[in-house]
């Protein structure tokens, strides 16, 4: 997903002379779905250590994140203990990158305050039973809600002035890249001409790109709010067998539970905020923690509701005491 031919451009560089030529195709993805994925792949590049595979199975791998520094959380599995661990592998990055002076090679925090790591099992228990209770409870994933409330998600989830306000934004916005695709020629007709140089060249094709990029991707949110399907695209797919999947949360695989949880979360944040203790907040994609119903007139309930967003995080606590208890709050 780094090939810019999915957005419909290509660079070629003739090798002999040095010279780059941007050269159009057809556009294969939207820009909102190409922003995602650079997003996507900007987090997801802490958890490449050293490109070795991954032997162990992780439920949460890749969904933690360590609050102190940003980076992803590891795992790792202790040969002949059986222990699973997720930990801050900053400093192991660190050290490769950057090796510490002698002095400060052991020394707890230098690189990120997650100086303790957290007991695999538990995290996993922990998490798993949090978002099972929050999907349970929701008023939003309830099925008899569920095809009202992707009704409420389209044309009808905006007002009038809304959608006036999204046709003058788009337009605008239409014109705008219109407007940077006429810089990006004049652009190259200024490289041919020799009127920037080879420094200044790349720099400007690159800002005008990105420019553009920004531009589609809120041309391509304006229109699919306009068109009903803004709201989170990917769940749609698995919303239709949800209550299914989740009378049969106890027979789940554990592959089952994760593809389930890499489709109701964002990401973990992981806090140490005392000596064995983890705060957890776990970041839901949907605003469902503690969302309500509410009807227009509770003795005419015939009348219809109106659902009530709730909040898209929730903050846990696992507490590891002395022989390996845990306490949860």
């Amino acid at each position: 997903m780094s090939n810019t031919h999915y957005l419909g451009h290509w660079d070629y560089t003739d090798k002999r002379s040095g010279e780059t030529v941007r050269v159009a195709c057809p556009r294969l993805l939207s820009s909102d779905l190409w922003t995602r994925v650079q997003e996507r792949k900007k987090f997801h590049v802490d958890r490449r250590n050293g490109g070795n595979a991954v032997r162990h199975f992780y439920l949460l791998r890749g969904m933690l994140r360590c609050s102190h520094c940003g980076s992803a959380l590891s795992g790792l599995t202790r040969p002949g203990v059986g222990r699973g661990l997720y930990y801050c592998s900053k400093k192991e990055r660190d050290w490769v990158k950057k090796p510490p002076v002698q002095e400060d090679k052991w020394k707890r925090g230098r690189v990120c305050s997650m100086t303790r790591s957290l007991n695999v099992a538990d995290t996993d228990e922990l998490v798993w039973d949090t978002v099972m209770k929050v999907v349970t409870n929701s008023k939003f994933l309830k099925e008899d809600v569920k095809r009202e409330t992707l009704k409420q998600m389209g044309r009808t989830g905006l007002s009038p002035d809304d959608v006036k306000a999204h046709k003058r934004r788009i337009k605008q916005l239409q014109r705008h890249v219109v407007k940077l695709d006429e810089a990006l020629a004049v652009v190259e007709t200024s490289r041919i001409l020799e009127r920037l140089t080879e420094r200044e060249y790349p720099l400007i094709r690159a800002n005008i790109t990105a420019e553009k990029i920004a531009t589609e991707t809120e041309l391509d949110r304006l229109k699919d709010e306009l068109n009903g399907v803004a709201r989170d695209k990917h769940w749609v797919n698995w919303m239709g067998d949800f209550q299914k999947r989740l009378r049969e949360q106890k027979t789940m695989s554990p592959e089952q539970r994760r593809a389930f949880l890499e489709g109701m979360l964002t990401n973990i944040d992981v806090t140490l905020v005392a000596p064995g203790t983890h705060s957890l907040q776990i970041n839901f994609d949907l605003p469902i923690v503690n969302d309500q119903l509410e009807y227009i007139d509770p003795q005419e309930k015939q009348k219809g509701y109106r659902l009530v967003e709730g909040e898209r995080s929730l903050t846990t606590r696992l507490d590891v005491r002395a022989f390996g208890k845990k306490k949860q709050c």
